[in-house]
């Protein structure tokens, strides 16, 4: 957010929480601006003192919510002792941004791609995915994970990690028993445990 105060910021946020919960609702594809102003209570021109058009709104939203998702995704990472920890801590966090923030989470998965499809770099994701893949190097090296290629090891985690945030957000149930919460972070780590 650029550097704005009072009104200003607060017709900001205004206008960006609209555009949250109305992509959110009914789509990005069939989001208008003026749909984002009325429900933002902001004339039309306001939207246009703030960005560009509908596409920087977009990008920034994006951005946001990207920032959002990372921020909240390290919390006590840095306190835990082990790699599998640090990546098991991540993963756990992930799942509570997800829940914590539903529609910021929606909104940064539409540009969701899976890696295994399209890799890591450009990825909106690519930042997030740097942290995992060093966390994974260093476990590695320190003899935490399976001593196989590092793109080999880091494909087997992100594939477990889209697997399960997939399974919570289709069945989030699941996500309200603790104790399948941490079995399957479990069979996380287990899968590249050495």
């Amino acid at each position: 957010m650029k550097n704005m105060e009072g009104a200003e910021r607060d017709k900001y946020i205004r206008i960006r929480n609209a555009a949250i919960d109305l992509f959110d609702s009914q789509g990005i594809p069939n989001t208008s601006v003026s749909q984002i102003t009325r429900r933002a209570g902001v004339a039309k021109g306001t939207f246009y003192l703030y960005f560009e058009n509908r596409e920087a709104l977009e990008r920034e939203l994006l951005q946001y919510c990207m920032s959002l998702s990372l921020e909240n995704s390290m919390k006590f990472v840095e306190d835990m002792p082990t790699y599998a920890e640090k990546l098991r801590q991540r993963t756990k966090n992930m799942l509570n941004y997800a829940t914590r923030y539903p529609r910021e989470s929606r909104i940064a998965t539409y540009y969701y791609k899976p890696v295994n499809v399209v890799g890591t770099s450009g990825n909106p994701f690519e930042k997030s995915y740097e942290i995992n893949r060093e966390f994974l190097r260093l476990g590695i090296e320190a003899g935490e994970f399976k001593p196989l290629p590092l793109e080999i090891i880091t494909q087997l985690f992100f594939s477990g990690v889209e697997g399960i945030c997939t399974c919570f957000k289709e069945n989030p149930e699941y996500y309200s028993r603790e104790e399948v919460v941490e079995l399957a972070l479990d069979a996380l780590i287990d899968l590249i445990a050495a």
